[in-house]
């Protein structure tokens, strides 16, 4: 509107838009639906009591369906006593389907097919337990969030055992944890490694180039010891993030807007969630959210804890979580909050 109403032309705009790639390219948001997945209407009616619950009844998972491309992924062996921290691997195609009473994920030539439908597993002090259980943490800044396990049956000869793992925010499916016990491996897909989370736009993420800064700060807090944890900052300039650059389509994001105690109010699920990295600055936009903010970043810091990502900051508010588990560093979310009093956090369901 600002454009036009100088007396700009349509034409002026497209030759604005032309001489300018490191725009970050304005669409129409896409409206804000549920997941490709559908969820059980009794999972999502679980209490957010951050408490264990195992689901014993077909109507506990009655009405999954659908298929989501997730796109990108990481890989690893799974976790023994002797090598808890094994080396990740990227990879692509991640899908997961609902097939009958199968939960399936496909990635990058693996499939590993799980039965959603409870069969009993033993008892504990708690009762009678489950191959599906529950967790439902109370609201957050991120809204409602949930994670909900299905235990297989293919034990391998090191007693791994296939499981799928969904982790749903504010009724969509956005991560999924596949252990396939053939292969003895497990594959992450979905936000929380840069995946896809809107399947009618270009959402994989561009990996980014490996600046000295984020090799270095990793290096130095891996060579600390596990205990106590360890976080490791240093103060960055546009030159420790020369080659570092990104135009990354999101998706899916949380627009939480708070009290003046602190509390959550209201948090909104938006669809058009972008971030761009360029000359040492970063800029989220969002449309729906009415969000167009810019940061000098100068800080990196990272956790032993996390163990997988480097996050750098801008401006006292900003943050962008780059994951160095694989050999290419990939953005996998950003957020911040402002004067106003809300926080925008992206990718989230």
């Amino acid at each position: 509107a600002t454009f036009l109403g100088a007396g700009k032309t349509y034409a002026d705009w497209i030759a604005v838009i032309r001489k300018a790639g490191d725009l970050i390219v304005v669409t129409t948001p896409l409206p804000v639906t549920a997941s490709d997945i559908t969820v059980a209407p009794a999972i999502l009616a679980l209490p957010a009591s951050g408490k264990l619950i195992y689901l014993t009844s077909a109507a506990d998972v009655a009405g999954f369906a659908g298929s989501h491309f997730f796109g990108r992924g990481v890989r690893s062996d799974l976790q023994t006593s002797a090598v808890p921290f094994p080396p990740y691997t990227s990879v692509s195609g991640c899908k997961l389907s609902v097939e009958g009473g199968d939960l399936v994920l496909t990635a990058s030539g693996q499939t590993t097919r799980v039965a959603y439908a409870p069969r009993p597993t033993g008892t504990d002090l708690s009762g009678a337990t489950s191959s599906v259980y529950a967790s439902v943490p109370p609201r957050s800044l991120y809204g409602n969030t949930s994670t909900v396990s299905f235990g297989g049956t293919n034990i391998n000869a090191k007693f791994q055992v296939d499981g799928i793992t969904l982790s749903i925010a504010n009724g969509i499916v956005t991560d999924v944890i596949a252990n396939d016990a053939a292969t003895g491996t497990q594959t992450t897909c979905g936000a929380t490694v840069g995946g896809n989370l809107n399947t009618d736009r270009s959402l994989d993420v561009l990996s980014l180039s490996t600046t000295a800064v984020l090799t270095e700060i990793k290096a130095v807090a891996v060579a600390r010891p596990l205990i106590p944890i360890i976080i490791e900052s240093r103060a960055v300039t546009a030159g420790d993030l020369a080659g570092f650059a990104a135009n990354v389509n999101l998706g899916r994001g949380v627009l939480t807007s708070l009290n003046a105690n602190g509390t959550v109010k209201e948090v909104t699920r938006i669809n058009d969630c972008k971030v761009e990295v360029k000359d040492g600055t970063l800029r989220i936009t969002s449309i729906q959210a009415g969000y167009d903010r810019s940061f000098v970043l100068n800080l990196a810091s990272y956790s032993t804890n996390l163990g997988k990502a480097v996050w750098l900051f801008g401006g006292g508010s900003a943050r962008l979580m780059v994951d160095t588990r694989t050999s290419a560093p990939f953005v996998t979310s950003v957020d911040d909050s402002n004067a106003s009093g809300s926080v925008l956090s992206c990718p989230r369901g």
